[in-house]
């Protein structure tokens, strides 16, 4: 057996233990975290070798372009290896994501689509959930369809007004009695 693929198999072990150890998945897709790296270590090494970030882009990219995988599964596989590298071997070389920043447009509104890809990219940053971000962009989607800013600020208005002041059943019976 090849060294090489031995001593990545070993590592491959302990780093599913790691994830159980430390809890950082749940049991049942330990194996699933542990694929994505062996994925990612079998992929041949251009020489000169590319700095890591730019690696798992290009792995992440094929993923995509491969169109047989989910969006949850290239997250699932980017998140793997950022565990593998970051958390498990302290590997510090990796570089956060950049957040994408939204710039007003010369009339001083926003576009729609780059407020939802800033969106996108920040909760991905912060490793919601595939669920929770599409619960959020939905939700900002919904806010956002207004057709001008003044239907908006109405709905807004009239939410704040559906409020209501919490009443305690004393209150009731104060004005009962």
């Amino acid at each position: 057996m090849d060294t090489l693929l031995y001593n990545n198999e070993l590592q491959l072990g302990r780093f599913a233990e790691y994830l159980l150890k430390q809890r950082l998945v749940p049991e049942k897709n330990a194996p699933y975290y542990v694929s994505w790296v062996r994925k990612f270590l079998a992929r041949g090494v251009t020489v000169p070798v590319p700095p890591l970030d730019e690696r798992v882009a290009g792995f992440i990219r094929d993923l995509e372009a491969a169109g047989s995988y989910q969006d949850w599964q290239i997250t699932q596989a980017e998140r793997a290896l950022r565990l593998y590298f970051v958390n498990f071997k302290g590997d510090t070389a990796w570089s956060a994501p950049t957040v994408s920043k939204v710039t007003a447009n010369p009339d001083g509104s926003f576009g729609r689509n780059g407020v939802i890809e800033a969106l996108r990219t920040r909760l991905r940053v912060k490793h919601y959930a595939y669920s929770t971000e599409k619960t959020y962009l939905d939700w900002i989607q919904d806010y956002l369809g207004q057709a001008n800013v003044e239907t908006t600020m109405i709905y807004t208005h009239v939410v704040k007004n559906m409020r209501a002041p919490a009443v305690s059943p004393l209150d009731a019976m104060r004005r009962a009695g």
